[in-house]
């Protein structure tokens, strides 16, 4: 979701921003796995490896193709 966003933004909003927008939303995905997603985990005894994995993979693919595409827009030259 935050790469579709930053990808619509890009054009919208200053270069030099999207880097501040980025952390804004990593923090934001932060805050809600912390306020929404902890306390299940906590309430149910703890992941388990398989669980682990299938939330951790596609969370890490994402991230660091968000990384790449802020990286990547922030170092092309107008």
């Amino acid at each position: 979701m935050a790469f579709l966003v930053l990808f619509l933004w890009k054009e919208k909003v200053l270069k030099p921003y999207l880097g501040y927008y980025f952390l804004y939303f990593s923090l934001f995905k932060f805050v809600l796995f912390l306020t929404l997603i902890r306390p299940l985990i906590d309430a149910t005894g703890g992941v388990k490896g398989h669980a682990f994995l299938s939330f951790f993979i596609p969370y890490a693919l994402c991230l660091v193709q968000e990384v790449r595409f802020v990286i990547k827009e922030l170092n092309t030259s107008e």
